[in-house]
């Protein structure tokens, strides 16, 4: 956890940060284990009032990217950064118009390179490990500051992020 912060640049964090609050819609990839990030993401960012897709399988997200307009952001999951539905993913971003915004350990990846903005959930930045840890740790910690950031520069459009936590409260003990 200690690499994080020496990789993460606090003025990219905060163009991330705009670039997703400023979005009409977010549109989220990944694959494999990094798809329970997307949703975790994407249910925080739509209680926050941001629209977005998000999807475990790649046939849904790029449908959604077809249909992406020059004003969406394409946020991206990858440990790896080589996975190639997500690399395909990015292209057809990219022919969008859409600004891509890439979270990996690996900052010479396939998926970093065609991204206009990466974030690192990596201390050792240049070394592929196979034998690595598979915890979510790292990039849960830096999804969850940027959300951290976005829930306090829209806390005052409560009402809109309050909303559904109302609906829901009558299926709560």
């Amino acid at each position: 956890m200690l690499y994080l912060n020496e990789n993460i640049d606090k003025k990219t964090v905060y163009e991330v940060v705009r670039l997703l609050e400023n979005a009409e819609w977010v549109h989220l990839l990944a694959t494999g284990n990094s798809a329970s990030l997307a949703q975790y993401m994407g249910y925080r960012l739509g209680r926050r009032g941001i629209k977005c897709t998000f999807n475990s399988s790649s046939d849904y997200y790029m449908n959604h990217l077809n249909l992406a307009g020059e004003k969406d952001v394409a946020f991206v999951i990858t440990r790896s950064g080589g996975s190639k539905v997500v690399i395909d993913g990015i292209k057809l971003a990219k022919e969008r118009g859409l600004k891509v915004i890439t979270l990996t350990e690996y900052l010479k990846s396939k998926s970093a390179m065609l991204s206009d903005y990466v974030l690192l959930s990596n201390g050792n930045v240049n070394k592929f490990a196979y034998f690595r840890s598979h915890a979510q740790l790292y990039e849960i910690a830096v999804i969850d500051a940027i959300l951290t950031i976005i829930s306090n520069d829209l806390a005052k459009n409560k009402e809109v992020s309050e909303y559904p936590e109302l609906i829901m409260a009558d299926t709560k003990v």
